[in-house]
């Protein structure tokens, strides 16, 4: 009877969790296991938790007890290059381990000081979103979160610009070395014009700070786009009473280019482009491929999802497209097998190995490049003019030319595109399907098919 009262006094509680020696590269290898939705490894050298999903997503995370209640605390996500930092580590901005456990012994240290560290980030947050934040870094989060991210299309881009960017959880963090970094706790009341001024010439004569620069030429385009986002900046802060005055008043920015692009392929270079996509991984060739078939802009193609194509019609919802028109893609039997022949997984078509869309396209494009050997510089938006220019010289209609790239101008502009709701879903079929015919042709070396259109009276 003793024994048995003795095992029951001495019964073990709760198993510990295993604690793991986490190292920079154990933390890039490991992986959650299939069937799981995710799983946590606890360090053995820190309060600091590993938590990695089952989309492969890593972050670190600390929990500890307030006042008898378990807090858990992200500290941010994994740093996937696996480079240290030099700036200060900032609770929800991108960690290394050595970054996490940082962060982690600074928790604990405020726990002993009597502060609760996750109650100080939720009162920040409140202060940021009740406007009461007066410093630059604050004001252009704020500035990001509640109107570049609500209004602006390509709202990452320009906040770039101001040196704030969201990470891979879609939070924003300031950027290290960028304007928000070089501005951290200065006075809105304490930008003047002067601080303005040579911010844009610096931007005009090297590059946008925390920014590469594309060239070594003086970039007046990428000085108007900083000048254009800062300047409306102001102008919100000045709407939201968070400044008095706006020192963009008396600032004379630098000017937009007037000059358009004219470039598009010619027949030899679309052939050299076809088979360039050959040295492109998949499926970022799948999609280089539609663009020219399509004659669609790139994002419109590059996020497209599964739920968006019924049979061989794509529908680009007004959300996603440019204009804010819903556009009616039907596809020629040749883009459609190279839609079907995608071996991607989820609702997106064109996701990379890591799970998330493909990117950055300006690499993809250097590949490209490399393999074509074009007979001048262009841009991937160019194959919208290669396509609009041979829809017209192999004979299709301007307006249908129009319809086909979702332009709301031409035939299709002012009073007359008021009136003139049609659709042109059959010319548009039979219009891309003369295209890639077109396309086939020149690729094969033989004559492409001509299918006549009839015109409208």
């Amino acid at each position: 009877m003793s024994r048995r009262l003795n095992a029951i006094k001495h019964k073990p509680s709760r198993k510990r969790r295993e604690r793991v020696r986490l190292t920079a590269a154990s933390v890039l290898k490991m992986k959650c296991p299939r069937g799981k939705d995710r799983i946590e490894i606890f360090d053995a050298l820190s309060p600091v938790i590993l938590i990695i999903q089952d989309t492969q997503h890593k972050s670190f995370a600390v929990r500890y007890r307030w006042h008898g209640r378990f807090v858990k605390l992200t500290l941010g996500p994994l740093i996937l290059t696996g480079t240290e930092m030099v700036a200060d580590p900032v609770i929800g901005g991108p960690q290394t381990l050595v970054s996490a456990r940082a962060l982690a012994a600074e928790v604990k240290r405020q726990l002993a000081l009597g502060h609760n560290p996750a109650e100080t980030l939720r009162r920040e947050r409140l202060e940021r979103n009740a406007g009461l934040s007066k410093t630059f870094d604050g004001a252009a989060i704020d500035f990001t979160e509640q109107h570049l991210r609500r209004n602006v299309r390509r709202w990452q881009r320009a906040a770039r610009l101001i040196g704030v960017a969201p990470d891979v959880e879609g939070k924003l963090y300031v950027m290290r070395k960028g304007l928000a970094d070089r501005w951290r706790d200065k006075p809105l009341t304490a930008i003047t014009a002067d601080d303005l001024h040579w911010f844009i010439d610096e931007c005009k004569e090297r590059s946008v700070p925390g920014l590469r620069p594309s060239g070594n030429r003086q970039s007046e385009a990428m000085a108007h786009q900083a000048f254009s986002t800062l300047r409306t900046m102001f102008r919100w802060l000045l709407e939201k009473r968070r400044i008095k005055s706006n020192p963009f008043a008396d600032l004379i920015g630098p000017k937009a280019s007037k000059q358009s692009r004219d470039r598009f392929l010619s027949d030899a270079e679309i052939v050299k482009f076809w088979t360039a996509c050959d040295h492109v991984d998949e499926p970022a060739a799948q999609c280089l491929r539609l663009l020219l078939l399509t004659g669609a802009r790139l994002n419109e193609i590059a996020m497209l999802s599964r739920g968006e194509v019924e049979d061989h019609i794509v529908t680009i919802p007004a959300s996603r497209s440019k204009n804010k028109v819903p556009h009616v893609v039907p596809l020629p039997p040749s883009a459609l097998a190279i839609l079907r022949s995608i071996k991607t997984n989820g609702d997106l078509y064109f996701i990379g190995k890591s799970g998330r869309p493909i990117g950055p396209w300006s690499r993809v494009k250097r590949k490209l490049d490399a393999n074509m050997k074009p007979d001048a510089p262009f841009v991937l938006h160019d194959l919208r003019r290669t396509v609009s220019t041979g829809m017209n010289e192999i004979g299709i209609e301007p307006n249908i030319v129009e319809a086909v790239l979702n332009h709301v101008s031409g035939h299709r502009a002012g009073v007359a595109g008021t009136y003139n709701r049609a659709k042109y879903l059959e010319q548009k079929e039979t219009a891309l399907r003369r295209w890639a015919d077109h396309i086939d042709g020149l690729v094969s070396g033989r004559t492409s098919k001509v299918v006549t259109m009839k015109r409208r009276h």
